[in-house]
């Protein structure tokens, strides 16, 4: 198994039995079998470990989605039932998660949650907004987005629900409860005109890396961000923690001023993009820079 999928599996665990702040990061390295100091060689911090494990149940839940997605034996609405139901399960176990990280996470890694968040939820809604379409056609056209913030508010609420009051809902009748309900609206004779029209929500149709559709210069910053994390557990290499992180703020300040130079940005890319860890950031940002070029900046 992966170093820090272990480590991130052996935090859950740990969490899940002892809570949050009564769990140590001496004890989840004696968990795994490591050295407190091999521990912070992968996270800085039990905040940022944290803040791996949401990412990491999330990342879960969508691999459960994606497999619904690509299953061709399936038809579109109970494709969309059965993503209302992992949706609804993988939120519930990341609900806490999400609450530790709202009220616990310092100023800097909150800058760092914040992107997460927002790329997650546009992710999710995307993703209802395909299925409803692929589920009634053209019918739902006018009406999508509309639908898929009514999907998004009933699961909230129904998840706080189950959590405050303790109470056992069931996510098979909670997706069934919903499709009932599209089915209603959607095939209402009377319709009112969209509260959301589609061109209201264009950016969260457009272009987006692994379909996380947040703007291209938010994607920027939080590609960025990582490659600044990453760096800081970096070992063994020529190039040391201060240069990669300096090499990312200047990345950072390049794209940002009024007219980037390509050939420093190339330049900076360059140097960071022999280190194997940074490889998949470093692939995103030249796409994202295509994209820039694209859209004349």
């Amino acid at each position: 198994m992966d170093k820090r999928k272990n480590i991130i599996e052996a935090a859950m665990k740990l969490f899940a039995a002892h809570g949050y702040f009564s769990t140590s990061m001496q004890e989840i390295a004696s968990e795994c079998g490591m050295s407190k100091g091999s521990l912070y060689n992968s996270f800085e911090s039990k905040e940022d470990l944290l803040l791996q494990v949401f990412q990491y149940n999330h990342e879960n839940m969508m691999k459960r989605a994606q497999y619904i997605t690509i299953d061709t034996t399936i038809l579109p609405k109970e494709k969309l039932r059965r993503l209302l139901v992992v949706e609804f399960e993988g939120i519930l176990q990341n609900k806490e998660y999400f609450n530790l990280l709202s009220t616990s996470l310092p100023n800097d890694k909150r800058n760092q949650f914040r992107p997460l968040i927002r790329r997650m939820r546009a992710e999710m809604m995307n993703w209802h907004k395909d299925m409803i379409q692929q589920a009634y056609t053209e019918k739902v056209n006018d009406h999508v987005w509309d639908i898929v913030i009514t999907i998004h508010g009933v699961l909230k609420e129904f998840i706080q629900f189950k959590i405050q009051e303790k109470i056992e809902i069931e996510p098979e009748r909670v997706a069934a409860f919903l499709l009932f309900n599209i089915d209603a609206m959607i095939n209402h004779e009377e319709k009112p005109s969209p509260v959301i029209p589609r061109q209201m929500m264009k950016s969260y149709e457009t272009f987006a890396i692994d379909k996380n559709v947040i703007s291209s210069k938010e994607q920027m910053a939080e590609v960025l961000e990582r490659v600044k994390q990453k760096s800081k557990t970096i070992k063994d290499s020529e190039k040391s923690t201060s240069d990669l992180i300096a090499t990312a703020s200047l990345l950072e300040e390049e794209l940002d001023s009024k007219e980037p130079r390509k050939f420093l940005i190339d330049a900076l890319l360059t140097y960071v993009e022999e280190i194997p860890v940074l490889e998949q950031e470093i692939k995103e940002i030249r796409i994202l820079l295509d994209v820039f070029d694209h859209q004349g900046g």
